[in-house]
C-alpha cells in the first residue's frame, strides 16, 4: 500500500512539474510572439513615414509644375 501511494505522489509531482514547464513555455512563445508583433509594427510605421515623405514631395513637385488637364465639351449632333 505504501509504495502505491509513493508512486501515485510521484507521478503527481510529475504531472504538477510537466504542467508548469508547459505554462512557461507557452508564455516564453507569448512573449516572442509580442516582440515579433512590436518589431513588425515599428517597420509598418517607418514604411508609413517613408510613403509620407515621398507623397509630400511628390505633391510639392507636381505643385511647382502647372498641369493642364484638355477641357471636354460636350458636343451637339
Amino acid at each position: 500500500m505504501t509504495i502505491i501511494l509513493l508512486i501515485l505522489c510521484v507521478v503527481l509531482v510529475g504531472v504538477v512539474i510537466g504542467q508548469r514547464l508547459s505554462i512557461s513555455d507557452h508564455e516564453n512563445k507569448m512573449e516572442w510572439m509580442i516582440q515579433e508583433y512590436d518589431k513588425l509594427k515599428k517597420e509598418s510605421n517607418e514604411d508609413v513615414v517613408l510613403l509620407k515623405e515621398v507623397s509630400d514631395f511628390m505633391d510639392n513637385e507636381m505643385g511647382k509644375r502647372e498641369i493642364r488637364f484638355p477641357e471636354i465639351k460636350a458636343g451637339k449632333n
